[in-house]
């Protein structure tokens, strides 16, 4: 890694619950889905592509993350709270029933929401918002959901505690 990019101030953006709920609105129903989750949860993109409808437990209220599709290789679970159960079981309920994903159009996967994305953010007056902000919101999400620390960052798919330490003193400041 370079010297730059070690000394690059970190990235601090985060969705406050209003503009979620404006991008929500504003995406389609693929798109939608991948938004809610990772508001809730901090899941990367690549993780979100593949979630399939037989990893979702809703009587233990997870999501099974197989070690195959996560970045560190180690199976994990993301927990469901706030709204999403309800917009899981309206994705499931709208997506074909012969496409295992979740995150699906026409009945296949969907890989690409960029467009939809950059759209939505517009149209929701929040131009700019980074997909990755997710990560940092379902964080804070997590702290004021009353999850663990170990839980919260365990879910989010981060080694680094001191993200959880830096986003939990910021909420706690405010």
């Amino acid at each position: 890694m370079n010297q730059e990019a070690l000394k690059a101030e970190p990235r601090q953006g985060t969705l406050m619950r209003g503009t979620y709920k404006a991008i929500r609105d504003a995406l389609p129903g693929c798109a939608r889905i991948a938004l809610v989750i990772a508001y809730h949860t901090g899941a990367r993109k690549g993780e979100l592509r593949q979630i399939r409808k037989d990893q979702i437990d809703f009587k233990a209220m997870r999501i099974n993350l197989p070690g195959h599709t996560t970045k560190n290789k180690r199976p994990r679970f993301l927990p469901i709270y706030g709204d999403m159960g309800p917009e899981l079981e309206m994705a499931i309920a709208a997506g074909a029933r012969d496409c295992s994903y979740v995150i699906q159009h026409e009945g296949k996967a969907v890989h690409d929401r960029e467009k939809a994305w950059v759209t939505a953010c517009s149209v929701a007056g929040a131009p700019g918002t980074l997909f990755h902000d997710l990560r940092r919101t379902a964080l804070t999400n997590m702290i004021e959901a009353g999850l663990q620390r170990r839980r919260q960052w365990k879910s989010a798919g981060t080694a680094r505690e001191r993200c959880s330490i830096a986003i939990t003193s910021s909420v706690t400041a405010e």
